[in-house]
């Protein structure tokens, strides 16, 4: 016989149907804060704050006017209120034994004032920890949020019912902070930066809502160690922007990130140093479509350790003028570099150089080119030209495992292709219409290294047009050299070393 026992279990209760139910318009979403008491609609002009009593830290916070602070429990009943001048912060601790965990702040302005600035202030004794857990903007007349709720260790969201373009200065609002979403605003005409709006934050989704900015120049440190955020799709409008130095660096969770911008932006210096560096887990990465080639680059360790990264893709016309090192570099696993623009390159080291360890088959280029291909990897096994034209580049491949390069049309003034051992035995450019460079013993206008025989040597030989001063040449990395009929080359005054 057995003997069961029989434990009384109190059933859970049941969500209010009539509240959280999809027919009435509820859509749960875990990555969006849901707060614990109904947040009370905004005034005209407020800033509405979800704050809890469980902590025993107080409210402390600064704004730029005439502010008035009301309280109200978690009922929306009338608990106090509070005027504050110019530039005087606000400190609150609600009741002491009120039963009462969570309960609402509205700020307002006070006649002829208008909400200008707004942040919590860093306490005396607590700093920034105040157990605030979101806000509702409806602020017309704000100018900035600046360090509004950095480092504040409750807070979880934050909504904009309002326009804010007056607002010139976002950068880090959310740093450090338990935000897991946020949404812009259609437009916000004034913000000109928004540097490490989210740096360090639990942030993993953003609605960019197709924002335009136009006078927005600086992202740099955007998403610096934003740890939880898995994919970035940015698509704005911001024809002023230009920096994004490690714009989403050591996002360890970051797997896909693509950035549309429309128009193309046209302006300034693009520094994308460091931007991706550390991200081990992102897989694609399609980069702004900018639209004169005129902007010069820098991008040093753009994707430096993005070890699992198969695919990069600019958009867009690259002009790589700065000094740039090492822009793909340790990246084992990049299978195709494209660029599908015009791309000018005569930094100290170039956009296509994929750097050390790298085992990238493919670098497709879609449009034009003009500069240098320069050491574009150990791995490339494959440059693909989509489209013809007729400007002079300078191709620079050294790779240990290219397979051909056939472009009987493509105009060069420096060529060096291929090492020792490499298979590559096919190589065509348009040798009449090239113009070379000179050289020099140790940095030749032709470099060549590969399988070619003797017979397909000499019929490159052959196709060499006549240099208009001594040339310095060397193919003696491939097979067929010593075999190879030199004479024909130094007939059209090419050095051989």
């Amino acid at each position: 016989m057995s003997i069961r026992q029989y434990v009384q279990v109190k059933a859970l209760a049941l969500p209010d149907p009539a509240v959280y139910c999809p027919a009435n318009g509820y859509d749960y979403n875990p990555i969006i804060y849901t707060p614990p008491i109904p947040m009370m609609t905004p005034p005209a002009e407020s800033i509405v704050l979800l704050c809890s009593n469980l902590s025993s830290n107080s409210i402390y916070i600064s704004g730029s006017a005439l502010l008035t602070y009301t309280v109200y429990n978690s009922v929306g009943t009338f608990v106090y209120t509070e005027n504050k001048a110019a530039n005087y912060p606000f400190q609150y601790s609600y009741p002491t034994g009120a039963s009462v965990p969570y309960y609402t702040i509205i700020v307002t302005p006070q006649v002829g004032s208008h909400i200008l600035t707004f942040g919590i202030g860093s306490h005396p004794s607590f700093g920034k920890n105040q157990p605030i857990y979101k806000a509702i903007y409806n602020t017309p007349y704000l100018t900035s949020m600046q360090g509004a709720f950095s480092t504040c260790p409750y807070f979880k969201a934050c909504d904009i019912i309002s326009t804010l373009d007056n607002v010139t200065d976002m950068s880090s609002c959310f740093n450090g902070t338990p935000i897991t979403y946020f949404k812009f605003p259609s437009h916000m005409n004034a913000l000109t930066t928004m540097q490490y709006l989210f740096q360090s934050s639990n942030i993993i989704s953003i609605d960019f809502n197709n924002c335009s900015f136009p006078l927005l120049t600086i992202m740099s440190y955007m998403f610096n160690l934003a740890s939880y955020v898995k994919s970035l799709m940015i698509t704005i409008s911001a024809p002023k922007v230009y920096g994004f130095v490690s714009f989403a660096t050591s996002c360890i969770a970051l797997t896909y990130c693509n950035m549309d911008f429309a128009p193309a932006p046209t302006t300034g210096t693009v520094a994308f140093d460091n931007a991706f560096n550390g991200d081990k887990k992102l897989e694609t990465l399609i980069l702004p479509n900018f639209a004169a080639s005129a902007i010069p680059f820098v991008f040093s360790y753009l994707v430096n350790g993005c070890t699992a990264l198969k695919a990069i893709n600019y958009r867009g016309n690259i002009n790589c003028t700065g000094t740039s090192y090492m822009p793909i570099y340790l990246c084992p696993n990049l299978e195709t570099i494209t660029v599908e623009g015009d791309a000018v390159v005569t930094g100290a080291a170039a956009i296509l150089d994929s750097g050390q360890y790298s085992t990238t088959p493919y670098i497709v280029i879609k449009k034009g080119f003009t500069g240098t291909i320069n050491n574009a990897g150990l791995g490339i096994k494959t440059i693909t030209f989509l489209q013809t034209f007729t400007t002079l580049v300078q191709v620079v491949c050294t790779s240990k495992a290219i397979l051909e390069f056939n472009y009987p049309w493509l105009r060069v003034t420096k060529l060096w292709i291929g090492q020792a051992g490499a298979p590559i035995h096919v190589l065509a450019v348009d040798w009449v219409n090239s113009v070379f460079v000179t050289g020099t013993s140790s940095s030749p206008a032709i470099y060549v290294g590969g399988a070619f025989s003797a017979a397909e040597l000499n019929a490159i030989y052959t196709a060499l047009p006549i240099a208009a001063a001594p040339t310095y040449i060397t193919f003696s990395p491939c097979v067929g050299y010593a075999a190879s009929t030199k004479t024909i080359a130094t007939a059209k005054n090419y050095l051989f070393i």
